[in-house]
C-alpha cells in the first residue's frame, strides 16, 4: 500500500467509496442525508470543506439496519462495514465503511479493526409523540 500524504487524494478515495454508496442505496431504495461537514461542504463549497478529511452521512433509522444487513452479507470486492452489529469488538455507536485497499493510521488512538480510509455512517432515531417520552428522565 502506498501512503497518502495529499488530503485532496483522501477526498479522492471518499468520493469514489460515497459514489459507491450512493449506487447501493438507490439500488435498494435506502434513503441516505450528508450530515455535518459534509453537507456544509457541498452546500457552501461544492464539495468538501477545503480542510474536511471525511465524509459523514445519516440514514433514517429502518433504512439504517436495511444498510446494515445488505452490507454485512454482501461481499463487496473493495468495501468492507463495520458496525457493532456484525463486526466483534469493534467499538463505535454507528457503521464505517472502510476502503480494504486502504490502512488508516491516526495519531491518536489505536489501530482497530485494520480500518482504511471511511465513511462514517449514523443512524438518524425519531422522537415519541408524547411530550414525556421525548425527554429523557
Amino acid at each position: 500500500m502506498r501512503e497518502i500524504t495529499e488530503l485532496k487524494e483522501l477526498q479522492k478515495i471518499e468520493l469514489e467509496m460515497l459514489q459507491e454508496i450512493d449506487k447501493i442505496c438507490r439500488h435498494y431504495h435506502i434513503r441516505y442525508y450528508l450530515a455535518g461537514g459534509t453537507l456544509l461542504g457541498a452546500v457552501r463549497h461544492q464539495g468538501f470543506i477545503p480542510w474536511d478529511d471525511d465524509i459523514d452521512i445519516a440514514m433514517p433509522r429502518e433504512d439504517y439496519e436495511q444498510f446494515i444487513k445488505i452490507m454485512s452479507h454482501k461481499k463487496h470486492p473493495i468495501y468492507k462495514l463495520l458496525a457493532i452489529e456484525c463486526t466483534k469488538g469493534y467499538p463505535y455507536t454507528f457503521a464505517k465503511v472502510v476502503d480494504t485497499r486502504t490502512r488508516l493510521v491516526e495519531e491518536i488512538g489505536k489501530d482497530l479493526h485494520q480500518m482504511g480510509v471511511f465513511i462514517d455512517i449514523f443512524p438518524i432515531d425519531g422522537m415519541g409523540n408524547q411530550k414525556r417520552k421525548q425527554c429523557s428522565v
